[in-house]
């Protein structure tokens, strides 16, 4: 992946963009939580064996969602935190961006792990 060294300031409506995104992927997050917690309480209800696994199998589809959506969120909020990015414009140049190559780290207190 190649680095990209030019940067600028992040806008104000780019911020205010990044912050209804984060807003609407919290939505969205806490809707997938909800929707597995219906849906246990949904496959402790059934007697049907057949109506079960496919509940099971709903279940396991909304876990995966939830960990992309959750995903996303985190990346959502460690750009909030940025002062400046890459300067590109598409989704290519952004794919081409190294995020290890940022020259405003997340501050130490906001790293996982």
């Amino acid at each position: 992946m190649s680095s990209l060294t030019t940067m600028r300031d992040v806008t104000a409506s780019e911020r205010e963009e990044l912050a209804a995104q984060r807003i609407a992927c919290t939505f969205l997050v806490k809707a997938c939580e909800n929707a597995l917690f219906c849906l246990g309480i949904s496959a402790a209800e059934i007697g049907n064996a057949d109506e079960a696994r496919l509940d099971q199998r709903a279940a396991d589809v909304m876990r995966e969602i939830l960990g992309s959506w959750r995903a996303t969120l985190d990346i959502l909020r460690g750009l909030e935190l940025k002062q400046t990015w890459p300067d590109v414009e598409s989704v290519e140049g952004w794919l081409q961006v190294d995020p290890a190559s940022w020259n405003d780290p997340l501050p130490a207190s906001r790293r996982l792990g």
